[in-house]
């Protein structure tokens, strides 16, 4: 079996001239996506015997046995990947640009593809894809990411495999002697760290002695990105937390930002008395993972893929509001029974669930699927039926497919126009309601 993957990284030098040899012992400091990516053709050629060529546009060193190709725009990539013998192609699903142009050349083409999404998708996106011929499969990274399209027909070219994570290599974390929070995320305004960094003051009101690391910037996803005067996110952003954690005119004591990390971050996260990701549902969370792995209890909102990857009161505390996340994180700061408890299952957790050896079986069977033509299966839910309104699509999916959709989605924009024109206040509030649940 031949395996293509490719990511598109030609866009700034985010992925440039970095040690990608060995994703097995963590984040080398890039994106998440870029990293699974890296992380699949590692596990394809330590654990099968497909042949695997990697697919981008910048020098980086891989693993052992993955075949690596600078490709320099879409037309080459998929002469490439004809020329090759790929029976199979991997490729992000994004709503981006120039991934819309590999998407029309594809589409006329005899290469299996599959699309690996590791976003929130628009239902625009989700449709072309779906109606693309060439697209075999829509992959999301977990089960609360599949889910939340189950009442669209793009789930019946849907599927989903766990992004993969081996928390082997990291030791268990003793409870720090220091009570510290370590946030570990993007440092963009869609991440909402200013959610976060707004509850501070009222954290160190309760536990004077608290320290908070940053782990992240706003050089993420570009190496290139010009930040604000604090030198740690863009302008807007920095504006947004600044005033949180600031006090005449100079950075909080309590608080370091510590940038982009690489697997050098863990020994910041065995100072972590409770870990923090970022405010915004995440399809699957790799960072979160990560502290799990190095045994650090984590707090987050219970919502998106978090659901996933932090179980709660076993591996760490789920939210149901800010108010209720900011007393779970002073809890855990205080109780310190409860932080080694959740730690030492985190631990645990984290060493298990998401082994590369396992996962890769999953990806193999489903390039068998696709290569054999055979037809993708729809996975019915199985909890957190209150997430994303996941109850609601599982009524939706039946009226699906039972042909009644189509009318019951008319008959529901039609309530919705009246409601919004009638009952504005219970518009409004059903709309932050829906907001929430995303």
């Amino acid at each position: 079996m031949k395996v293509g993957l490719y990511i598109n990284d030609n866009s700034d030098a985010k992925f440039s001239k970095i040690d990608l040899s060995s994703p097995q012992f963590g984040n080398p400091g890039i994106g998440g996506t870029e990293y699974e990516f890296v992380l699949l053709a590692y596990a394809l050629a330590a654990f099968s015997d497909a042949e695997v060529n990697f697919y981008h546009c910048n020098e980086n060193k891989l693993s052992e046995g993955v075949n690596n190709w600078i490709v320099r725009d879409n037309a080459e990539l998929l002469r490439m990947v004809k020329e090759h013998g790929n029976d199979v192609l991997v490729l992000r699903a994004m709503d981006y640009p120039a991934l819309f142009d590999l998407y029309d050349l594809i589409r006329n083409s005899d290469i299996k593809c599959i699309a690996w999404s590791h976003n929130w998708l628009p239902d625009e996106l989700m449709y072309d894809l779906y109606g693309n011929e060439a697209i075999k499969r829509i992959v999301m990274v977990s089960r609360e990411h599949y889910d939340y399209y189950i009442n669209i027909e793009p789930i019946r070219k849907s599927t989903y495999i766990f992004n993969m994570f081996d928390g082997r290599p990291y030791r268990l974390r003793d409870l720090p002697a220091e009570p510290a929070v370590t946030y570990t995320g993007g440092l963009y305004k869609s991440k909402s760290f200013h959610v976060f960094a707004s509850m501070w003051k009222d954290i160190l009101r309760e536990v004077p002695d608290a320290k908070l690391y940053v782990v992240g910037s706003g050089k993420l996803y570009d190496h290139n990105a010009e930040l604000g005067s604090l030198g740690v996110a863009d302008k807007e952003c920095e504006d947004m937390f600044a005033e949180y954690l600031m006090e005449n005119g100079k950075l909080m004591p309590s608080v370091k930002f510590l940038g982009n990390m690489g697997q050098e971050k863990a020994e910041i996260y065995y100072k972590t008395t409770v870990g923090v990701t970022n405010f915004t549902p995440e399809t699957f969370c790799i960072s979160a993972v990560e502290l799990e792995a190095c045994g650090v209890p984590l707090v987050n909102m219970a919502w998106g893929g978090v659901l996933n990857t932090v179980k709660h009161n076993e591996t760490g505390l789920l939210a149901k509001n800010n108010s209720e996340l900011k007393e779970y994180i002073i809890f855990l700061l205080k109780d310190r029974e409860l932080n080694i408890k959740l730690g030492r299952q985190a631990k645990e957790f984290a060493d298990e669930a998401f082994l590369p050896e396992n996962i890769v079986k999953q990806w193999l069977n489903l390039f068998d699927d696709v290569i054999l033509d055979r037809p993708c299966t729809y996975i019915k839910p199985e909890e957190n039926f209150g997430n994303s309104f996941k109850w609601f699509k599982v009524i939706d999916h039946w009226l699906m497919d039972h042909h009644l959709s189509l009318r019951y989605r008319r008959i529901k924009s039609l309530l919705k126009v009246r409601i919004k024109k009638n009952f504005p206040a219970v518009f409004s509030m059903l709309k932050k309601i829906l907001k929430r649940g995303k």
